[in-house]
């Protein structure tokens, strides 16, 4: 509720009108499932279950075969970017950059502009065929992973492994804590939706979020 609020403010738009349609919901998992922690592979059964149980029709997803590139197609507009963004600081204080973004920064002054503009076509097709995908099958949202489990220690910002690819294609996503890490922290999902259909993709959050017992702390 919250969110929607502050895109109306944001934004002026306004919601759209509720239905009395069945929502669809797509459990991905994603290519990167391989990095999920137990906590997270937890929550994501009982999502599906709550979900079910809360009257919304639920597919399982196989990871989408115009997604599988998109994680390497991200690392490669990630690094040549960041080479030439970050070249002043690299320059005057290389000695205070961490050891893994230099290592990216090396990465991307390896990358020819011919592999960047690979990459950023191969994302263009992806986000077309995206949404084409989700309209063919009639998805309201996607159930995918927001983060391998629970926060790490305050050492790191943590993986972003399961949002970089939601990222690079520019689509909306909602996280909902709907659980707990061993210990004690969120664990949750991310609903990820159709390019520019932020408030939609809010009224099935919305309608999750219900599903899983209300707003979760």
């Amino acid at each position: 509720d919250d969110a929607t609020v502050l895109h109306r403010a944001l934004t002026g738009a306004d919601a759209p009108p509720a239905t009395d349609r069945r929502l669809r919901f797509g459990i991905d998992r994603s290519h990167q499932w391989p990095s999920a922690q137990p906590e997270l592979a937890a929550v994501f059964e009982s999502a599906a279950a709550g979900l079910d149980d809360g009257g919304a029709e639920v597919i399982e997803v196989e990871p989408l075969a115009h997604l599988e590139a998109m994680f390497a197609a991200g690392e490669t507009i990630m690094s040549y970017e960041s080479s030439r963004v970050f070249g002043w600081e690299r320059d005057h204080h290389a000695d205070l950059i961490d050891s893994r973004t230099l290592k990216m920064l090396v990465n991307g002054d390896r990358t020819s502009v011919e592999e960047y503009g690979e990459a950023k076509r191969a994302v263009s097709a992806a986000v077309e065929a995206h949404d084409r995908w989700l309209a063919d099958n009639r998805i309201d949202a996607l159930v995918t992973p927001a983060a391998p489990g629970e926060a790490p220690s305050i050492a790191t910002t943590g993986d972003s492994v399961f949002n970089r690819v939601w990222t690079l294609l520019g689509v909306p996503a909602v996280h909902l804590p709907t659980g707990k890490g061993p210990s004690g922290l969120p664990v949750g999902i991310q609903l990820t939706g159709s390019r520019w259909r932020d408030l939609e993709l809010l009224q099935a959050a919305r309608f999750a979020e219900s599903a899983f017992g209300g707003p979760q702390r």
